[in-house]
């Protein structure tokens, strides 16, 4: 029999090792500068204010009272059609948004509301498209109030880029006030973004971008001391349902704070 074969050599662990900072800034520069100066820029509000609107642990059957409901998707755990009648029951009434837009007039406002089910490709589900496809040029109208989606922009509570780049740039366009999708559920919560050059250089961070960022970050922290016109903005919802132990959130906004 041949002799054991003994190895000394510590085994290389399975989990990859988080790189370096230095490794990251070699592998893309921009993005990395793009990131750190946006995690430092002047602090715009994450939240509605604190008066109209709230984020609260509450059931479904406990959705406080509202005038419109938006679902962002995933209606039922295994898709079965006991759950999705049992959801259908639940909701009663539902306009369905399929790339399309509706208008719709609550407490003498009308707000008009654009919705895509389209998500890209991420194994065997409904509504997906290959990532390289544009499917969303153009596709939300301008003037667009509120833009219900499945999936996230990229960048945003999207758990580190997951989301759509096709859709960040329409939104860059469009600039709607409110934005709510879910599908990645660990990237659940609230974001403010704020149509500006550092926001620009953080979601599309060229070399120019990236310089012209660093100098508008400069120019946004003396106006933040000295007071300036606030660059136009827009929330985004993750509303996730997140793991049975957590707790489901409703946000709730009223329409005076987005300003419809």
């Amino acid at each position: 029999m041949p002799p054991e074969l003994y190895i000394s050599a510590p085994l290389a662990s399975s989990a990859n090792p988080s790189p370096t900072a230095f490794q990251e800034f070699k592998y893309n520069p921009s993005r990395f500068i793009a990131d750190r100066l946006y995690a430092h820029r002047p602090g715009i509000a994450s939240t509605p204010p604190t008066h109209s609107s709230t984020a609260a642990a509450i059931p479904p059957s406990g959705i406080p009272d509202g005038d419109i409901l938006l679902h962002a998707g995933d209606l039922t755990n295994k898709g079965t059609f006991a759950e999705l009648q049992a959801q259908l029951d639940w909701i009663n009434t539902i306009t369905y948004l399929n790339g399309n837009s509706v208008t719709i007039t609550a407490r003498k406002r009308s707000v008009i509301l654009f919705g895509s089910p389209l998500t890209p490709e991420c194994g065997i589900f409904a509504f997906q498209y290959l990532p390289i496809r544009d499917v969303g040029k153009d596709r939300i109208p301008d003037g667009t109030d509120i833009v219900l989606t499945h999936g996230p922009p990229k960048g945003h509570l999207d758990l580190g880029g997951k989301g759509c780049q096709w859709f960040l740039q329409e939104l860059c366009r469009v600039k709607p006030r409110v934005v709510v999708f879910e599908h990645i559920h660990q990237g659940r919560g609230q974001e403010a973004l704020a149509w500006d050059l550092i926001q620009k250089g953080y979601d599309f961070p060229g070399v120019l971008e990236v310089v012209i960022m660093a100098l508008a970050f400069g120019w946004s922290w003396a106006g933040s001391i000295f007071g300036r016109r606030r660059a136009e903005r827009t929330l985004l919802f993750n509303a996730a349902v997140g793991d049975k132990e957590e707790p489901v959130k409703s946000y709730t906004f009223e329409f005076a704070c987005l300003g419809l």
